[in-house]
């Protein structure tokens, strides 16, 4: 008989996590500019590498009235992206999220933080389910299947808050939305589609990626990821 996993992985990646502890964030404060700081989400959100409670200390020591998030990240722990999201929201400075290549599964939901956002042209968002990495018994495993549920729930919340539509406003079920119908494949969109989807934004704006430095450790995956499950 298999012991249970008591702490079960929950994630939202594209792609299968790499659990190696590497750097996918950090900020900077150019000092010509000390009105906006940038943080970076590169590479995957939390597992084994940064701590959520190292970016939301990070986050709340900012003292710049804008900052700027610049993103290209496959996504990663939904807990972790969960903690970053209700930190940018509390957070009293004006924020714009930047897309600068990938932003997606729960790296969609951290761009939600911001109060603006803006895709380069050629960059690419994608949604899709929640997923967990678990054994045990039927019991056990229906039990965290209703987890992943009301996961799912939540982050299709926070779409809906941000676009400003109503429950059921896609199908007319109340719990459904396009995470349930394309989460198994992922709903890949790109820059310019963000915008005619008025998905998750409204206000969508095309800029131009400009260079920067990226973390050290890697600045993430590209956007083709296969998505080998509901993730």
């Amino acid at each position: 008989m298999k012991l249970q996993r008591k702490t079960p992985l929950f994630s939202a990646i594209a792609g299968e996590p790499q659990f190696a502890g590497r750097e996918w964030f950090r900020t900077h404060v150019d000092a010509a500019d000390p009105d906006t700081a940038h943080i970076y989400f590169q590479d995957e959100i939390g597992f084994f590498g940064t701590t959520p409670s190292a970016v939301v200390a990070q986050l709340n020591a900012i003292k710049a009235p804008r900052i700027t998030m610049h993103i290209n990240s496959p996504g990663g722990s939904v807990f972790d992206g969960f903690a970053i999201y209700n930190a940018l929201r509390a957070h009293p400075a004006e924020k714009t999220a930047v897309v600068e290549g990938l932003s997606a599964s729960i790296a969609t939901v951290i761009m939600l933080g911001a109060n603006k956002v803006r895709f380069a042209k050629n960059a690419q968002m994608m949604i899709h389910n929640p997923a967990c990495v678990v054994f045990g018994d039927s019991s056990y495993l229906r039990n965290q299947a209703a987890v992943l549920d009301d996961l799912r729930d939540s982050i299709v919340e926070i779409y809906r808050e941000k676009t400003g539509k109503t429950r059921g406003a896609h199908q007319g079920d109340g719990r459904r939305d396009v995470v349930d119908r394309e989460g198994s494949q992922g709903l890949w969109l790109r820059g310019r589609g963000v915008g005619r989807r008025r998905h998750p934004e409204e206000h969508v704006r095309h800029v131009g990626v400009q260079e920067r430095p990226g973390p050290r450790g890697g600045a993430g995956r590209p956007a083709a990821l296969p998505v080998p499950h509901p993730a």
